[in-house]
């Protein structure tokens, strides 16, 4: 399955919805968007809120990466797969990133999905990050 990359358009209404979410916590100072190695951007995702993990599975290659520090969470939680409200399950993906005040440390990441059927984009996922050091997390969207 070949789909064609997100537009610019595309990924600014994800990364918009991120921000919009996040203004009532913690201000998002960057958002990343998810590529597959294989250069893909579409994926089924699974995700459990609860604990605070993630899982993106490549639709093109069905490779499958734990978005940020999900490894450390993924064996105790419950996540489920990710569903749009028209029913689809192919998202483009992106993780907001809320900073600490000296800009050295991830406080908060909120995983956003837009949906490649219907465009409605929103954020699925959303944990605090309570270590450091933890801005090599900004490179596991």
């Amino acid at each position: 399955m070949h789909a064609t990359p997100a537009t610019t358009a595309e990924r600014d209404a994800l990364a918009d919805s991120i921000r919009d979410y996040a203004s009532g916590n913690y201000a998002v100072a960057e958002v990343r968007h998810s590529t597959c190695t294989c250069g893909a951007d579409r994926f089924e995702v699974q995700a459990d809120d609860t604990e605070g993990c993630a899982l993106r599975r490549c639709v093109a290659c069905e490779q499958e990466h734990l978005i940020c520090d999900s490894e450390e969470y993924w064996d105790e939680s419950n996540a489920e797969q990710c569903f749009c409200t028209c029913e689809k399950g192919i998202f483009q993906v992106a993780v907001g990133f809320a900073l600490v005040e000296d800009k050295t440390n991830v406080r908060w990441l909120y995983v956003g999905m837009r949906c490649v059927a219907c465009g409605l984009a929103g954020v699925y996922a959303d944990w605090k990050i309570d270590y450091g050091p933890s801005l090599h997390l900004m490179d596991q969207a």
